[in-house]
């Protein structure tokens, strides 16, 4: 059986953007002190959609009991 991972691409460009605009709010020296009013909004953002595609990646295999809670919460914590 082959299994396909989905890829939303869009996702990741609007992750991508959240980023760039947390970066930025976090690193003013470095862009000649730009800024942008709700840039703010871009944590949010991010965080949501990081949860979305960190449900995607694992509700299979946890679902199916291939990935206990246990290792689920040492993969995450490594990946920190």
């Amino acid at each position: 059986m082959i299994i396909q991972k989905h890829k939303y691409l869009t996702l990741d460009a609007i992750r991508g953007v959240a980023a760039i605009f947390v970066f930025i709010q976090h690193a003013p020296f470095l862009f000649g002190g730009l800024k942008f009013e709700h840039a703010y909004l871009a944590v949010d953002i991010f965080f949501v959609m990081s949860g979305f595609v960190i449900a995607l990646a694992y509700t299979e295999s946890m679902a199916s009991r291939k990935l206990s809670k246990i290792d689920f919460i040492k993969i995450r914590a490594i990946r920190l």
